[in-house]
């Protein structure tokens, strides 16, 4: 996978969203080659592999997600991020059995992996 353009912008290669939905059960994203994504080194939330709990309506989290056995390769900011609007403790509600392991990352622009959606 790649998503090039002209000029740097918010770009990502995968995008998984939990926005107002609940649980998301068992998603896993394995065995992908995502490279070539010129984004924008000044914003963590795009890269190679993203992943996002959000909404006020409806609290979102991930239950047994596992990003593995992936090749990212040059992309700009963040290799995988992960992120919640549900972190902080007054609307906790944190993603369960989130698996990060086996990735290969390669000329990454800023942070390479980066998980703030879990307990």
């Amino acid at each position: 996978m790649t998503n090039t353009g002209s000029i740097p912008g918010t770009r990502r290669g995968v995008r998984l969203v939990a926005d107002n939905y609940g649980d998301m059960h068992h998603i896993y994203v394995r065995g992908l080659t995502v490279h070539d994504v010129n984004g924008s080194d000044a914003v963590k939330e795009i890269g190679g592999i993203t992943y996002n709990c959000i909404g006020d309506s409806k609290p979102s989290r991930f239950v047994d997600l596992h990003i593995e056995d992936n090749h990212i390769a040059h992309v700009d900011r963040s290799g995988i991020f992960g992120w919640s609007s549900h972190w902080v403790r007054s609307k906790w509600y944190p993603s369960l059995g989130v698996v990060i392991r086996g990735n290969v990352l390669d000329d990454i622009g800023g942070d390479g992996i980066s998980n703030r959606c879990i307990a």
